[in-house]
């Protein structure tokens, strides 16, 4: 704007806020914000008009915002359009093309709104535009890079199927036809192993397990079953993959089932393996591209070519690739009387006596004069035998080694009898070795760009997943730090500073839960979650549950309706990994439904299942995102302005621990604003006459967030305690409950620290940190351990650790330590646990 008029109208219309606000607009570099008067006139400007759209002040100030619209949209009245809108709606979006002082074009993503007086008159526009051509561009091109990808798909002979949570979410149109169905719709959304014979769901749940832990996995034969009973033959390879933003598996199978026939047909016919050589097609001629690949192999052939030519009459040479993994040879490059021999349409060779495969399987040059007998009654591969009548007579094989590796064998052949001497092998050694490690460069040169590309997506979904775990961890953090600090400050009197206490609490309980969750998604992706099964009452489970979330319902007036089956029977599971999923349902129905709002829980049977129900009034599920609703870190909304937080484990969690008790978990939801319907099913366990609802034992209830230590254990009275931990706040804080509970507390801030202490008067028990700086707790309880009784080598002890896995908890054990509790304790936990370890807890 220009500042002389600006500042006398700021100053006499609106005072400070206004000279506040235009400071802030002068400050928008990378912004340009002007005003115009009812007719489109500029008005006023400030410096990012410069920067983005290239006019200086005085060429920009009266005239005509249209100016800088494109010709096409100024022919087409975009300018007044924009203004008819902005004034008729209040605002008008503007995303197009426009034009620069120097007339190149950008493309801006702006906003224009309409000006009016306390009365409602108009008084003008204001615009605030955006170089937005970067982004403009980009995304053009990865819609293009996209349509290509899936041209390509489409056109692809061979079915292409991804799947993720166990159900179909796409196909293409090979697929279509492999499973004889008439679109696609008639698969997405149903789950994969409903179109694979049932004795191959094992190796499909195998190999998706093995690419889950990181393992390589290679082609695999299966039975795919069409809608109509009649069964296919495939041949599949799969590979972990990013689906639009979704973490995946791609599937690529090949209809081999005519192929399959005719193997089953020479069986008959010829009990030799020739059907093993046409599996290996593929295989071959991907070592055969990599051979050809390999341009620097030409210099070598041209030695080989003027040494045979040179030294040796007749002579032609063979190449072949060794495939350790199938145990052949796989033919490679011929070359004779002046040309190459094709050999593309050659069969794998099977490891034989001929000297080509010993030095294969030997590693050692093989110099034979006398071919024709060494070869008397086995198969040959005789170069040039078209074209030259006599047979070869002598041979020399060489093998290609790179790294100690056999990685083929280069072997020259001549008509001449005892044509090849030692000078002939080394120096076919020489070239032999110098071929090995071109083609060993190809493979490295494919592996490292393979590689290359899956860090950089991987970099990037690590980069987003760490962005939203970043948010999440520190808002909770955010509270906590700023309730401290006022409750530092006694500046809060008594009913405030217990609704600090409250909230420090509180936000606490939601960091320990988050990190939970991350530790069980962690235990799912390696395999390591376990069950501790036993009979479980499933109405025990939701009652527990429920007496979690009732709080959270309860603020928010949400009605919890509760319909439960009589006599429903009891389950064979883990009572605490149970109670976790349905609470985790509960959570989220709570979560997700606005203030006044029901969520209704019912228990009942689905056929010989037990059935666990959860239907709320909330927001309801967009059905496009429904398919992924239980992936991991998947949101229906991940914007930085959504309006609910978390990190996306928590369903995904639900899924994984009912399909690991037997059972199925699915949701439903007619749209957005609608509700959702979430709803589990379990295996009913048989007990018999003599079983019934009352024989499933629950668990004990964990203690909630809002519990506070109550009472101690009277054996603590007079207990010497020895607390060991680095962290000096920590420290304090163990001294102060167990000194709560009438313990004697020694405090040591080192491991060596504690073994000092123990030298000094040995305690009833001790209580350590594992991770701590020079020596930490697993060495400490070692050193403890090889003490006399006496001394208190015999002393109970507690590792009180973050390290939270089951094999941190194991490896404690096994150190030496008697119990393993988690960081953060509640203190009535650990004051049980350490008069447990003392013995002083009666019949418990």
């Amino acid at each position: 704007m220009a500042k002389g008029n600006y500042q006398d109208e700021a100053q006499s219309e609106t005072g400070r806020g206004a000279q506040d606000y235009r400071l802030l607009v002068d400050n928008l570099r990378d912004v340009a914000v002007f005003m115009m008067d009812a007719g489109g006139r500029i008005t006023s400007w400030n410096p990012g008009v410069e920067r983005v759209l290239g006019f200086a002040e005085d060429e920009f100030l009266g005239r005509h915002a249209g100016m800088i619209f494109t010709p096409e949209d100024r022919a087409s009245g975009a300018p007044e359009e924009e203004m008819r809108t902005a004034e008729a709606e209040g605002r008008a979006e503007d995303n197009r093309w426009h034009l620069r002082r120097d007339d190149t074009r950008f493309w801006s993503s702006g906003l224009m709104v309409s000006l009016r007086d306390g009365e409602g008159r108009l008084l003008g526009f204001a615009k605030v535009m955006r170089d937005a051509t970067e982004q403009k561009l980009a995304g053009e091109a990865l819609l293009e890079s996209e349509e290509r990808y899936q041209k390509l798909v489409e056109l692809s002979p061979d079915a292409i199927v991804v799947h993720s949570g166990g159900e179909v979410i796409f196909i293409n149109t090979a697929g279509v036809r492999l499973l004889g169905v008439t679109g696609p719709e008639q698969v997405v959304g149903r789950p994969v192993l409903e179109f694979v014979r049932a004795d191959y769901h094992g190796v499909v749940l195998e190999r998706l397990q093995r690419m889950l832990a990181g393992e390589p996995t290679a082609p695999a034969e299966m039975m795919f079953v069409r809608p109509d009973g009649t069964e296919i033959a495939g041949e599949v390879m799969s590979a972990p993959v990013t689906y639009r933003g979704r973490l995946a598996v791609q599937v690529v199978a090949r209809d081999i089932t005519e192929r399959k026939r005719a193997e089953e047909a020479m069986r008959e016919a010829d009990r030799r393996a020739l059907s093993e050589y046409e599996r290996l097609l593929a295989r071959i001629t991907d070592l055969a591209q990599t051979f050809a690949t390999a341009r620097d192999l030409n210099t070598i052939f041209s030695a080989l070519k003027n040494f045979t030519l040179a030294s040796v009459p007749g002579s032609g040479i063979f190449i072949s690739l060794y495939d350790a993994s199938r145990h052949v040879r796989a033919p490679v490059y011929a070359w004779s009387e002046g040309e190459e021999l094709d050999v593309s349409a050659l069969p794998p060779m099977p490891m034989s006596d001929s000297p080509h495969s010993r030095a294969v399987s030997t590693g050692e040059i093989i110099i034979t004069d006398d071919f024709q007998s060494a070869m008397a009654g086995r198969p040959v591969f005789h170069v040039g035998l078209e074209r030259d009548p006599r047979l070869p007579q002598s041979s020399l094989a060489v093998p290609m080694v790179e790294m100690g590796r056999v990685v083929g064998a280069v072997e020259v052949q001549s008509t001449e009898p005892g044509a090849y001497r030692q000078e002939h092998a080394a120096a076919m050694q020489m070239a032999a070795n110098l071929a090995a490690v071109a083609v060993e460069n190809v493979r490295l040169l494919k592996d490292e760009s393979r590689a290359r590309k899956e860090a950089e997506e991987s970099n990037r979904l690590k980069d987003e997943f760490l962005a939203t775990l970043s948010h999440e961890l520190r808002t909770p953090l955010a509270a906590i730090l700023g309730w401290s600090k006022l409750l530092r400050a006694g500046s809060l009197d008594a009913s405030m500073a217990a609704r600090a206490l409250e909230a420090v609490e509180r936000n606490a309980e939601s960091q320990k839960q988050l990190i939970d969750d991350i530790l069980d998604v962690s235990r799912i992706i390696t395999g390591k979650l376990r069950l501790q099964v036993r009979p479980v009452s499933l109405v025990s489970i939701l009652e527990g549950a429920l007496d979690s979330v009732r709080p959270a319902a309860d603020a928010k007036r949400i009605t919890l309706r509760v319909t439960v089956t009589p006599r429903i029977g009891v389950v064979a599971g883990d009572p605490d990994r149970l109670r976790q999923a349905v609470w985790n349902m509960l959570t989220n129905a709570v979560k997700f439904t606005p203030e006044g709002g029901t969520v209704e829980v019912s228990v009942g049977l689905e056929g010989s299942s037990a059935l666990i129900e959860v239907k709320d009034t909330g927001h309801g599920i967009d059905p496009a995102f429904l398919p992924f609703v239980f992936d991991r870190f998947r949101q229906a909304d991940a914007s930085t302005t959504r309006q609910k937080g978390g990190l996306g484990l928590g369903l995904a969690i639900v899924r994984h621990i009912v399909e690991l008790h037997g059972g199925t978990v699915r949701a439903h939801s007619e749209g957005a604003g609608r509700g959702a319907t979430f709803a589990l099913t379990l295996p009913l366990k048989s007990l018999g006459n003599d079983g019934g609802e009352g024989e499933a034992q629950a668990c004990s209830e964990p203690l909630t967030s809002g519990e506070a230590l109550r009472e101690c254990p009277p054996a603590l009275d007079g207990l010497h305690v020895l607390v060991v931990d680095d962290e000096e706040d920590t420290l304090e804080l163990l001294r102060t409950v167990l000194e709560f509970c009438g313990a004697r507390v020694t405090t040591a801030r080192s491991a060596a620290s504690a073994l000092r202490a123990f030298g000094e008067e040995s305690p009833d028990v001790l209580v350590s940190d594992i991770g701590m700086p020079d020596m930490d707790g697993y060495e400490l309880i070692r050193r403890v351990r090889r003490l006399r009784p006496e001394e208190g080598g015999r002393t109970p002890a507690l590792a009180l650790t973050a390290y939270a896995r089951e094999e941190d908890r194991r490896r404690a054990i096994r150190a030496g330590f008697q119990s393993h509790l988690a960081k953060p304790a509640a203190p009535d936990e650990l004051a049980e646990v350490v008069a447990s370890l003392a013995g002083r807890t009666g019949g418990d």
